[in-house]
């Protein structure tokens, strides 16, 4: 199927060198914390026509240095679900800044907000900040980009 596209997603993106894949095949590998950083290394030597870093969901703030040259395309998101385990808008909006810094599309699938009412806010601690420290913001995971941070508001794909 031609004129279809494959995107694959594996932990472990080495076996990706055991095939011959079509140009319409695209390889990505899940990296969550900085113990997997070594699937970039990984992924970064196999050949494809897109290559792409699944940051999800992103569990810890994941120092990663993103280049156009290794990497084609990245996602990122957290955890969804009743027991989604925390991820912080900072580590998502670092990676982000890394991708635009280095020219790679990015794609933010969903990020955590607060609540109060219908106002949506980055932390407990920023809605506290306007609502006082009896509010008790509820926090939820959000695919709606409307109440997201602007700087989270990315929805890229490669060429």
């Amino acid at each position: 199927y031609p004129d279809c596209v494959f995107q694959f997603l594996t932990q472990n993106p080495a076996r990706y060198s055991e095939f011959e894949w079509p140009n319409n095949c695209w390889l990505g590998t899940t990296i969550r914390r900085p113990a997997e950083l070594g699937r970039y290394d990984d992924l970064a030597k196999i050949k494809s026509s897109v290559k792409f870093i699944s940051f999800e969901p992103l569990l810890q703030q994941t120092p990663v240095v993103i280049e156009k040259k290794y990497i084609d395309w990245v996602i990122v998101g957290c955890e969804t679900g009743y027991n989604a385990r925390p991820c912080r808008i900072e580590w998502m909006k670092g990676i982000v800044e890394q991708c635009k810094a280095a020219g790679v599309p990015v794609f933010v699938k969903q990020t955590p907000v607060w609540k109060v009412g219908q106002r949506c806010f980055n932390s407990a601690e920023e809605a506290k900040l306007i609502f006082g420290e009896k509010c008790i913001p509820k926090k939820v995971i959000s695919k709606d980009m409307t109440d997201w941070t602007s700087s989270l508001i990315v929805r890229e794909f490669p060429k």
